[in-house]
């Protein structure tokens, strides 16, 4: 009779544990965040208490019917139910979101949790860079999209930065031809500087500025690295397999 062997259960594994689920709910409120942005610069719906309470219907409008959605596809009650609980954090969430979008001296909160998401992120990301390093059986779906959150995590939080520092130095850290919004100026900046395409339209003018791009250029150089590395070594059947491992003989 064999005996049973048990595997020791150490301190990373329960803190990847939690830096999942702390990964996801940063996920959800960045997209609240995005969402609340979104009915500020362009539907207009103002700055009124009425407003907060319409950025909340809407967030729970279209995040909780996803979420409705997708407990009724996978079936279950106690899913139906824990979806009907999310709904009034939702509408808390999404009122307080289109807040802070609203007041500018906030955006730091919304920094912070985008710098929390990506630690967790790259914790995460770099357990399975030695499991593909050490040839372990690796999720490669699981992997690429940790690198892509990654990537657009980076990208949103140069953007923030860039628009929370940008107002409050005493000389403009960039130029700009022409302002449309500035987070979403911001944002442009931080796509085309991720992307090395430099149209040229908004340049750095301080040395702090400059220094902030090269290192939003260089961090996102070593993604795109990391990420041809990868495809490399999957397409070779050199690196890291799927869950399931090699076929089992007969």
């Amino acid at each position: 009779m064999r005996g049973k062997r048990t595997r020791r259960r150490h301190w990373h594994d329960t803190f990847a544990l939690w830096a999942r689920g702390l990964r996801a709910a940063a996920a959800v409120a960045i997209v609240i965040f995005v969402i609340c942005y979104l009915l500020g610069a362009f539907a207009h719906i103002g700055k009124t208490g009425s407003s907060y309470l319409k950025a909340g219907l809407v967030v729970t409008v279209t995040l909780g019917c996803a979420i409705l959605v997708r407990s009724l596809v996978r079936g279950g009650r106690r899913r139906l139910m824990r979806a009907l609980l999310a709904l009034p954090v939702l509408f808390a969430a999404g009122a307080v979101a289109y807040h802070i979008i609203c007041h500018r001296h906030l955006y730091w909160i919304i920094l912070t949790l985008l710098a929390v998401a990506v630690a967790l992120n790259v914790y995460e990301f770099a357990l399975n860079l030695r499991a593909v390093w050490r040839r372990e059986m690796v999720s490669r779906e699981s992997t690429l999209v940790q690198f892509v959150f990654l990537y657009v995590m980076t990208v949103l939080s140069y953007t923030l930065l860039y628009t929370i520092l940008d107002p409050h130095i005493p000389h403009r850290l960039f130029k700009m031809e022409s302002t449309i919004d500035p987070l979403l100026d911001f944002l442009y900046l931080s796509v085309v500087t991720a992307t090395t395409v430099g149209y040229g339209d908004i340049v750095p003018l301080t040395a702090g500025a400059k220094v902030l791009v090269m290192s939003q250029t260089v961090v996102c150089y070593v993604f795109l690295s990391i990420l041809i590395g990868l495809i490399v070594s999957w397409a070779g059947g050199h690196g890291g397999r799927s869950t399931g491992g090699a076929g089992r003989r007969p």
